[in-house]
């Protein structure tokens, strides 16, 4: 709320991109997310990896982690509304202009099949959402990008996806600074199948890279639920707004 005050947010005029992890990133979950589902109209979120483990809970296809904060949501009377309101979010946003999304893609992809394999998982999400939790028998780290990626890998790229070994490969467990990436592996956004396609992306989930603005990607996590600060950028003039943590 800080932070949109500093941006002067007016729900009658402007419009709101959030790169996902609405949940799971703070004490106040079920109040974050029942204002961004009223504000729906005004709002494009894509889903992140947290997202994905709140339906998976609602759903018992999970245990709860050491680390999650997804009880006052859980325990909601409104969480079958607010959770299928999530569940109907998509992974990848192309605006013609930026392209919204959690994590990142494999610099292999071209938009199209990017937005392909991102309703192919979405889909998979509204419809029957057990698959896209179960484990596969091979990682997508490995797979290669002409095989058929399944729903689960193809979110989990989306939602997690920090470095790539090569175009095809993509590794997710690496979650350091780029700088310190090791071996061959380097942000995703660097490749050059990646800069030729001549979109800017908008992602988080990188906390230990932090917030990070080049001309091709906008990286907006500053590691808020660390003690950093929350970002926003505006598009139409690519200026940056951060509202440090109110905790600190």
């Amino acid at each position: 709320m800080a932070l949109l005050r500093t941006i002067d947010f007016d729900p009658k005029s402007d419009y709101l991109w959030f790169v996902g992890d609405l949940v799971n990133r703070g004490p106040r979950n079920l109040e974050t997310l029942a204002w961004v589902c009223e504000h729906d109209a005004r709002v494009t979120s894509v889903l992140g990896n947290h997202d994905l483990h709140l339906i998976r809970r609602h759903l018992g296809l999970s245990n709860e982690k050491a680390s999650d904060t997804l009880d006052d949501v859980l325990l909601a009377p409104e969480r079958d509304r607010l959770i299928d309101w999530l569940r109907r979010r998509p992974l990848i946003h192309d605006s013609g202009r930026h392209v919204l999304l959690h994590a990142g893609i494999l610099p292999a992809w071209d938009l199209a099949t990017a937005a392909r394999l991102a309703r192919k998982a979405e889909k998979q999400l509204r419809e029957d959402p057990e698959p896209l939790f179960n484990k596969p028998q091979n990682s997508a780290a490995s797979r290669p990008v002409g095989k058929v990626l399944t729903p689960r890998e193809i979110a989990r790229i989306l939602t997690r996806v920090r470095c790539c070994g090569s175009p095809e490969n993509a590794d997710l467990n690496y979650s350091g600074p780029p700088e310190a990436a090791p071996g061959s592996i380097k942000p995703w956004f660097t490749f050059p199948e990646v800069l030729r396609l001549d979109r800017v992306f908008v992602f988080g989930h990188w906390a230990q890279m932090g917030c990070r603005i080049t001309p091709h990607a906008f990286c907006l996590d500053g590691g808020c639920v660390y003690g950093g600060s929350l970002s926003a950028i505006r598009l139409d003039d690519d200026r940056l707004f951060q509202q440090e943590n109110l905790d600190n």
